[in-house]
């Protein structure tokens, strides 16, 4: 895509994004296939996102994997087990989604676990503000788990 029709669908989803009103600060999944460019996406669209003076926290299901063997149980190679297996969803919700939302205490964790080193981290807490916008991405944000806690899904 040529740089200024990227430009403006940056621009254009933005506003769309920043126009909505929900109560709560919002809440968006830009959702994808591995290597789709979802985390592109949710990096080029904090600077739009901002020009609605709108703050904007950047968050990946990246940080939220299982231990390897958790990931691993049913084999490296398995379909089943990495949707099953490899993303710890209650922690989403817990640390991100939950506190985000309608009377949440906007109190997050970014990060719980770091695959590449097979740990959990010792993320700080951090408090958003209200007029927030959360962008998370990651592969099966779809799921019947999170859909209720997302504002709009890219």
């Amino acid at each position: 895509m040529p740089i200024m029709r990227r430009q403006a669908l940056l621009r254009s989803l933005s506003s769309s994004i920043a126009a909505l009103d929900v109560g709560h600060l919002l809440r968006i999944g830009i959702d994808g296939v591995d290597a789709a460019g979802k985390s592109s996406l949710a990096d080029e669209l904090v600077a739009p996102l901002r020009s609605h003076d709108r703050p904007v926290v950047r968050a990946s299901i990246d940080g939220f994997h299982r231990p390897r063997a958790d990931r691993y149980q049913l084999g490296r190679r398995s379909p089943e087990g990495y949707f099953r297996h490899s993303f710890n969803l209650e922690a989403i919700v817990s640390f991100v989604l939950a506190p985000l939302g309608a009377g949440g205490s906007r109190q997050i964790k970014r990060a719980v676990f770091d695959y590449r080193i097979d740990a959990p981290v010792d993320a700080p807490d951090e408090t958003v503000l209200l007029n927030a916008i959360l962008l998370f991405n990651g592969v099966f944000l779809h799921r019947p788990e999170l859909i209720p806690y997302w504002d709009a899904t890219v």
